[in-house]
């Protein structure tokens, strides 16, 4: 919770944080700093919240918020600044929501002894994430840098890129600085891009982690774990194919940052004519015959190839009859030269689609 803080989502990302962990609504008001709420009727409350915390602290009762379930102030030597607020969502709260609050309170007294100066480590990662998509950096200047923010990259990192439902944008960014802290991170509105830090097994658990954890509301790409700094500029571009093929419904992240998938992906970025290549010389032939005469071989073989390459299973998929599906089969494999009985000519054709996709999803993103 604290890394979400001192990344620089501040209140925001404390209140998200702290609704998920005791499902409640969560209002933070710190009056030399600001307000945040999240949860259900959360900013219909906030009001009362601020007139209970500013009663507290001057020393009075102060009338209790609706749904109040509890708070703990957030102070340090005796003085109070303000606090975090439980209030009710018509559930009873997680067990061990008191040790949460209390938890908030501390990241929340980092944010008030930080003041400003909050804003200019986020701002530094920033520019290094925006210089480092535009343009490679020299690999020693790029290790050097990020280590003046607190981020290692000697071992390598994994690019991260999310694409969150509306208004989910500090949710997002929150669960990347709480999964994976000691990395760098942007937030754009709904848009987080990372850089996860860490060595391969350690960056890629949490990259798959991320995006479990946001699946309910936002999309994640990752790319594979990149060794080398003078890559990371290739990975953030790899990150971005990776969630295009994520939003088309193509692959799962996990997916699109592993086997064939991810070296496609690698190869588009690093020369996209090869993989145009690959596609011409296996299923090209196929997909242009599809586009001039409007018919659907190719999208007939890849429901024959998800079934297991049984021609029965495939037709009640589509649903069509058996022979018809023998005869488009029949027809790619004259276009082709491929034939789709053949299990290695099977694994061509596939790769060839996958290319096509992946060329697809790289002219989409960003």
């Amino acid at each position: 919770m604290a890394d979400a803080v001192l990344a620089g989502d501040g209140l925001d990302a404390i209140a998200v944080l702290t609704a998920e962990a005791t499902g409640g609504t969560v209002a933070i008001v710190l009056p030399a700093v600001g307000a945040a709420v999240a949860g259900a009727g959360g900013e219909r409350r906030l009001g009362a919240v601020r007139r209970f915390v500013a009663a507290r602290l001057a020393g009075q009762p102060g009338a209790l918020p609706e749904g109040y379930v509890a708070d703990a102030s957030v102070g340090r030597d005796g003085e109070k600044v303000g606090a975090v607020v439980l209030l009710d969502e018509g559930r009873p709260p997680a067990a061990g929501a008191q040790a949460v609050l209390r938890l908030a309170a501390v990241a929340a007294l980092t944010l008030a002894a930080l003041g400003d100066a909050t804003a200019d480590g986020p701002r530094a990662a920033g520019a290094l994430l925006e210089e480092l998509r535009r343009a490679p950096l020299e690999p020693d200047t790029l290790v050097a840098r990020a280590r003046r923010l607190g981020v290692d990259l000697i071992g390598g990192a994994v690019a991260l890129r999310v694409a969150a439902r509306s208004a989910h944008g500090v949710r997002a960014a929150a669960t990347v600085h709480d999964v994976a802290p000691g990395g760098l991170v942007l937030r754009r509105g709904d848009q987080v891009d990372a850089l996860l830090a860490g060595d391969r097994d350690g960056a890629e658990e949490r990259a798959r982690a991320v995006a479990e954890r946001l699946s309910s509301h936002a999309a994640v790409g990752f790319s594979a774990h990149e060794p080398a700094a003078g890559r990371l500029h290739a990975a953030l571009r790899e990150a971005d194919v990776a969630l295009a093929l994520v939003r088309a419904g193509e692959a799962s992240p996990a997916d699109a940052a592993a086997g064939a998938w991810q070296l496609l992906v690698r190869l588009a970025v690093a020369d996209p004519a090869a993989v145009r290549r690959l596609c011409a010389t296996s299923v090209g032939p196929a997909l242009a015959h599809d586009a001039d005469h409007g018919s659907d071989l190719v999208g007939t073989f890849r429901t024959y190839l998800a079934h297991g390459a049984n021609m029965n299973a495939a037709a009640a998929a589509i649903p069509s009859h058996r022979h018809t599906v023998a005869y488009r089969l029949d027809r790619l494999r004259e276009l082709t030269g491929l034939h789709p009985g053949s299990a290695d000519d099977r694994e061509r054709l596939g790769l060839g689609i996958k290319a096509r996709l992946v060329l697809d999803a790289l002219a989409r993103a960003r």
